[in-house]
């Protein structure tokens, strides 16, 4: 007994000095995980600014005074102008940033982005209205790179109202084009239908792109609270024993980043899967056929525009099948749709987020959103399909 004692004693005591080894090298060679913090928000006011919070934008929302629209989660407060600052210590900056690492968006009077539009619209104008979740919105880039502004100004330089002149309402031809953006952060399908109804009406449209993201059928689900709390501990400074070792962070923290990237996977999975209880994607097409219904019956265009999940590109895109369905769904119920996985594939995901912390489109995959938009507009116009 005594022997077998003396033998667990060496042994637990070369696999402490083992382990403080393994720390000290770890420490000679600054290992340590690429952590990032996550965006911090703040309200920018005429006093100065003021935090808000980290990551969310809950606090800037407020309940809509509009009719019909009291089931939403909230609108923007309105005429506010907010900041995003990102972590940029390990050189992710975007051309846009300013020196802090952030960049300033701010809503109108009618708690939307960008400047105020006119309602009712203007005789002789051409208006075309994106809706839609953040993707829409444009968090993390400046209202002139959001892709409902780049497609107002690229349809001007394309000519597009020479190419629709023939379908001016009679004795007021088209002598303007112009755009809202009816994005709302954290909208899903049944929201955006709510928007379409109640809110869209008093702008009066002619073209209605819904900018549709994969977490728009999300319905509330086992993964929520795990995936918040792995969140938090891939974007939050080390806490406990990661605090203390760097050997322990360092695998701790990629551990957590491939729980996270496994959860994330599983959520979309199951919003989407036809098999399971989870009425999320039968509710959803609901929505998108009401939408496109609505437009039809108002006589405007519709076009629903499919964004990826901006974490992968390439053959390890693990959603391509649940792109097929969407595609499968449009074609089956003959809703012009747009899917952006063609066009971003071809690129790194680096290369189209705001920042690694943050995977809404940058002003690059803002811009390629818009070009394909265009394409589709224009060809239309001149009688394509």
């Amino acid at each position: 007994m005594k022997r077998a004692l003396t033998r667990i004693a060496l042994f637990g005591g070369a696999l402490v000095v083992a382990l403080a080894l393994v720390e000290v090298v770890f420490r000679v060679a600054d290992l340590r995980p690429g952590r990032l913090k996550q965006r911090a928000v703040y309200l920018l006011r005429h006093d100065g600014e003021r935090f808000v919070e980290q990551w969310g934008i809950d606090r800037l929302r407020t309940k809509s005074n509009t009719p019909g629209l009291a089931a939403l989660r909230g609108e923007y407060l309105a005429d506010i102008r907010f900041r995003f600052v990102y972590d940029t210590h390990l050189g992710h900056r975007r051309p846009y940033f300013d020196e802090r690492g952030s960049v300033i968006m701010a809503t109108n009077a009618d708690n939307l982005r960008g400047p105020a539009v006119p309602h009712p619209k203007p005789p002789g104008t051409w208006r075309l209205a994106a809706i839609g979740d953040s993707f829409t919105f444009g968090e993390g880039v400046p209202f002139e790179d959001t892709y409902p502004r780049q497609i107002e100004r690229r349809l001007q330089d394309a000519g597009y109202l020479e190419r629709i002149a023939d379908a001016a309402p009679p004795g007021a031809p088209y002598a303007r084009i112009d755009s809202i953006n009816l994005g709302v952060s954290g909208f899903n399908a049944k929201e955006v239908l709510l928007y379409l109804q109640h809110k869209a009406p008093k702008y009066d449209p002619d073209f209605v792109v819904y900018g549709f993201f994969l977490n728009d059928v999300f319905s509330e689900n086992p993964f929520t609270r795990e995936m918040n709390r792995v969140y938090a501990e891939v974007y939050s400074p080390p806490a406990g024993l990661s605090a203390w070792s760097r050997c322990y962070d360092y695998f701790r923290y990629r551990a957590a980043r491939r729980e996270l990237g496994s959860l994330t996977r599983e959520m979309y999975r199951r919003s989407f899967d036809r098999v399971q209880t989870d009425p999320a994607w039968a509710e959803t097409r609901e929505h998108v056929l009401a939408m496109r219904r609505l437009c039809a019956e108002r006589g405007d265009g519709f076009l629903m525009l499919v964004f990826p999940v901006l974490s992968s590109m390439g053959a390890d895109y693990p959603y391509r099948d649940i792109h097929e369905l969407l595609r499968a769904f449009c074609a089956e119920h003959d809703i012009p749709c747009l899917d952006l996985l063609d066009a971003y594939e071809e690129h790194e995901a680096i290369d189209l987020q705001v920042h690694p912390t943050d995977h809404h489109p940058n002003e690059f995959a803002n811009r390629m959103a818009a070009e394909q938009v265009v394409a589709y507009l224009t060809a239309l116009a001149d009688g394509g399909d």
